[in-house]
């Protein structure tokens, strides 16, 4: 066996792990959210936009992710 194969079989398990339990399933996500009946559309993401709690939700992400990197951050003071 090649000396330079070996790491990328080593590596190969978890490669095929992650394509099939994380990458595969994630496209399909991303394909769902911008296709209806086989034609792109960007509806459902106005619809999310478009919600009355959407503007509270995304500066409470916005604030909770600032308040974990502040506290996570090595330059804290």
């Amino acid at each position: 066996m090649n000396g330079k194969a070996l790491p990328y079989l080593l590596l190969m398990p978890a490669t095929l792990f992650l394509c099939v339990f994380f990458l595969y399933p994630f496209v399909l996500v991303a394909f769902e959210a911008v296709t209806r009946d086989g034609a792109f559309t960007v509806d459902n993401f106005r619809t999310m936009a478009g919600s009355w709690k959407f503007p509270a939700t995304v500066r409470n992400t916005l604030l909770l992710a600032t308040m974990s990197c502040r506290s996570n951050s090595p330059w804290r003071s």
